[in-house]
C-alpha cells in the first residue's frame, strides 16, 4: 500500500509553493532591485530564479519530513531490532544478578554436561551471593539444574530457608552434551525479560555470549521451555523438608 504524505510533508510543498509564487511579484517590485542596484532585465532574472529557488526548497523540505516520518514509522513497525543485545557469559551474570533484589520471580537453568558444575567463573560468586540475599527478602527463585549442581542446588535450599521468599529446584538426569542456558525474570509491575546464552557444547568452555531481549514472544517461548524442564524434574530434597513444588504458569 502506497504511503499517504505526511503533514509536515504537505505543509511543506503548500508553503513552497505559495511564496514561490508570491515572489514571482518581486519582478515587478522596484523598491528591492533599486536597493540592489539591478536593473529592470536583470531584476526579472534574479525574480524568476528566486521563486524557482524557493518552490525547490519547498520540495526538499517536504521529501526530508516525508523520509524522517517514514523512518520513525517503520522503528515502530520493527520494535525488535532495538530489544536485543549481547554480552559475555560473566559480564551477564553480573548484570542479572544485580536484578534479583528488584524481580518477584526468577526462572533459571544451571544445566551441564554431565557432572560438570563450574563455579570459578568471576560472576559465579556474585550471582550466588545476590541470589541467596534476594530469596531471603522475598524472591520466588526456581531453578532446573543438571546432576553435577546437586551440591550446589542443596546448599542454596538450606541457607535460604526461613526467608520471605521461596527457593525451589529440581534436577534432570539427562545427559545433555549441548545446552542453551537462560534465566527469565519476572518484576513486580509485571514485566518481565529474558537472558539466554551460556552455552554448553563439546569443544566449547562455559564462557559463551548471552543475549538479552524484552520481545514477548520469545519470553514467553522460554517461559514454556522452562515449565516443561521443571516439570520433568526430580526434586533433590526429601519433600517432608520443603514445600511442595508449586507448577509454573
Amino acid at each position: 500500500m502506497r504511503r499517504p504524505p505526511s503533514r509536515n510533508a504537505l505543509v511543506s510543498l503548500a508553503l513552497g509553493t505559495v511564496l514561490g509564487l508570491l515572489s514571482f511579484g518581486l519582478t515587478s517590485y522596484q523598491p528591492l532591485w533599486k536597493l540592489v542596484h539591478a536593473s529592470g532585465d536583470v531584476s526579472a532574472t534574479l525574480g524568476v530564479g528566486l521563486s524557482v529557488i524557493i518552490l525547490l526548497l519547498g520540495f526538499l523540505f517536504a521529501l526530508y519530513f516525508q523520509q524522517s516520518d517514514y523512518q520513525d514509522e517503520l522503528r515502530r513497525a520493527i520494535p525488535n531490532l532495538t530489544l536485543f543485545t549481547v554480552s559475555s557469559g560473566d559480564e551477564a551474570m553480573h548484570q542479572v544478578s544485580r536484578l534479583f533484589s528488584s524481580a518477584r520471580m526468577v526462572l533459571n537453568t544451571r544445566i551441564f554436561s554431565g557432572d560438570f558444575n563450574p563455579t570459578a567463573n568471576p560472576g559465579h560468586s556474585h550471582w550466588d551471593k545476590r541470589l541467596r540475599s534476594a530469596v531471603r527478602d522475598g524472591l520466588t527463585f526456581r531453578e532446573v539444574a543438571s546432576a553435577g549442581n546437586l551440591d550446589l542446588v542443596c546448599e542454596r535450599k538450606r541457607v535460604t530457608e526461613g526467608g520471605s521468599g521461596l527457593y525451589d529446584a529440581v534436577i534432570v538426569d539427562y545427559n545433555f552434551e549441548s545446552f542453551l542456558n537462560f534465566v527469565l525474570l519476572e518484576f513486580r509491575d509485571g514485566t518481565k525479560e529474558l537472558w539466554f546464552g551460556w552455552l554448553v557444547s563439546p569443544g566449547a568452555g562455559f564462557e559463551q555470549h548471552v543475549v538479552h531481549t524484552t520481545e514477548k514472544q520469545i519470553v514467553q517461548m522460554f517461559e514454556t521451555w522452562h515449565r516443561d524442564l521443571y516439570t520433568r524434574g526430580r526434586c533433590p530434597w526429601p519433600p517432608d523438608d520443603v514445600s511442595l513444588i508449586e507448577t509454573v504458569h
